[in-house]
């Protein structure tokens, strides 16, 4: 768990839950969220290769960059 899931969670409880369930819930959050990038959208039936391959392209950064801000594997 790194530092920013600390600075979120000491926003949003009043008191801090168990430090092992807060980081099996931050990790779920930040996994359920980064999938987020890959289903938003849906397919691209009518569109390009290029613009799919942008795209697909996209939303594996995205996916990648929330689960490294976060520092989940």
């Amino acid at each position: 768990m790194n530092k920013t899931y600390l600075d979120i969670a000491n926003e949003m409880f009043d008191v801090m839950p168990d430090p092992k369930q807060l980081e099996e819930y931050s990790n779920y959050l930040v996994k359920y969220c980064s999938t987020i990038c890959k289903t938003v959208g849906g397919d691209q039936i009518d569109a390009s290769r290029e613009y799919q391959f942008g795209y697909e392209k996209a939303t594996e950064v995205c996916y990648s960059q929330i689960r490294k801000h976060f520092g989940v594997e």
